[in-house]
């Protein structure tokens, strides 16, 4: 797929990405790419009575106004996964989360983790969690 039709896909909410090998046969790997979307607020200092939850806010909407594109790159037991149970944090071996500016970067990691937009498959399509 191209990167402005992938572009489009991400900025309509759809979640793409590769099968990542895991070496273990206990494990499956996905990576996976999104788009987050702009908050539709903008924190309001009078709208929270703690404090720091409104600089979480605030910090999140900059967070997502800067870099908005999120990979994942996740591994989690096979066995959580077939049998669609909702997973915990002991059932993850790894999950990594990375945050670019533009899809450019992005396609400049996946790269170099060995992956190409050419061969980008919808969520769906490779039965991420």
């Amino acid at each position: 797929m191209d990167k402005v039709e992938l572009k489009k896909k991400l900025s309509n909410g759809e979640q793409w990405g590769f099968i990542k090998e895991t070496d273990d046969r206990e494990y499956l790997g996905w990576i996976l790419i999104n788009k987050l979307q702009k908050l539709s607020f903008t924190p309001q200092r009078e709208d929270y009575l703690d404090e720091d939850l409104y600089q979480i806010k605030v910090r999140e909407a900059e967070k997502r106004e800067k870099t908005p594109y999120h990979v994942i790159i996740k591994e989690l037991r096979r066995d959580v996964h077939e049998i669609g149970k909702y997973e915990t944090g002991d059932d993850i071996r790894q999950k990594d989360n990375y945050y670019f500016s533009c899809i450019d970067e992005v396609e400049k990691f996946i790269n170099e983790l060995g992956y190409s937009f050419d061969n980008i498959k919808h969520r769906s399509e490779i039965d991420a969690p």
